[in-house]
């Protein structure tokens, strides 16, 4: 019989687990550096030009993931690629439009 020690740390080094600790060490530096973005005294002029980039980024995203479950999907044998056509069927489905939020920001004056 499993202890719960024994179960607590089979949860804390599953993947995702070991992922999201990852992330986690990016987010200080990405903090940082979105600040001294927002507070760049040229914001105003470099915004656009940061929102036509992401713009392209995020218009990109959909297409890419629908590719990605296709292959996905022909290799449904493989456990990786089998828990990817689930996240991709419901995260495609999340991102779809954004693009056109980010035209939304580029209109504003």
């Amino acid at each position: 019989m499993p202890t719960a020690a024994s179960v607590d740390a089979r949860i804390a080094d599953t993947a995702s687990s070991r992922l999201h600790r990852k992330i986690e060490l990016a987010m200080p530096p990405l903090v940082a550096a979105s600040r001294r973005f927002a507070g760049h005294p040229l914001i105003r002029d470099a915004y656009p030009e940061f929102l036509f980039t992401v713009h392209g980024i995020i218009r990109g995203s959909v297409p890419l993931m629908r590719s990605a479950l296709e292959r996905a999907r022909d290799t449904s044998a493989d456990p990786v690629a089998g828990g990817l056509v689930t996240y991709l069927e419901r995260h495609i489905e999340e991102e779809l439009g954004h693009d056109e939020w980010v035209l939304d920001d580029l209109r504003v004056p």
